[in-house]
């Protein structure tokens, strides 16, 4: 089966035809394309609800550029004193609050390295195989609880069972490996140097949120 891709159309105000309305007010067209109704009632259906929507929209660029503006200038302020966290007024009827949120990221290789033993104390991992084979080649499931490598082996030794040679199989199958670290019990590990996290296995990047809702 071959699957069809619909390749988008890249237009430049440069490709488009035109078709004269009034002076100074234009329809713009695919080249060499024929409209199929009468220029002045598509000029009709198209000319107020075009011009208002362009209209609101350089209202709303404006506004994100000046909202952008703002919100820097909060943020900033809310860092340079620690433990405040937005604003409230009951004459002006808003609340606002500003939070930083924290996205962590863990090199799993160097998290087992740092771990050792311990690993699967602090860690728990999924294991999520994709494998795109011929549906003619897939057999009856069987549920059973085994670890994610074991599951990996199975379906490798499967597929080549089934006459696909083994260099085949990268491109065959994606594993993805999920992690969830307990960082509590993780933190008094480390809090009773049991462990050391080496340099790299966890980055954090903090990004600060500000909501603004009103009374």
């Amino acid at each position: 089966m071959v699957k069809k891709v619909n390749k988008s159309k890249k237009t430049t105000e440069e490709k488009f035809g035109t078709v004269s309305i009034l002076p100074g007010i234009v329809l713009k067209t695919e080249p060499k394309s024929q409209l199929n109704s009468p220029v002045s009632m598509i000029a009709r259906d198209l000319y107020q609800p075009a011009k208002k929507y362009a209209k609101t929209q350089f209202i709303i660029d404006r506004l994100s550029k000046l909202q952008k503006e703002r919100k820097e200038e909060i943020i900033n302020t809310v860092k340079k004193h620690d433990g405040l966290r937005g604003i409230t007024s009951e004459e002006d009827k808003f609340s606002l609050t500003v939070f930083p949120s924290e996205k962590i990221t863990w090199d799993n290789e160097l998290l087992k390295k740092s771990l050792t033993l311990v690993y699967p104390m602090a860690v728990k991992e999924t294991t999520t195989i994709s494998v795109s084979v011929p549906l003619k080649l897939i057999a009856n499931k069987k549920e059973v609880l085994i670890s994610g490598k074991t599951i990996e082996r199975t379906i490798r030794k499967s597929l080549i069972g089934l006459g696909i040679p083994q260099k085949e199989l990268t491109k065959l199958m994606k594993k993805d490996i999920n992690i969830n670290v307990d960082e509590e019990i993780l933190n008094e590990m480390i809090k009773l140097h049991q462990v050391e996290l080496l340099p790299g296995t966890r980055e954090s990047e903090i990004t600060w949120k500000i909501r603004a809702n009103p009374l």
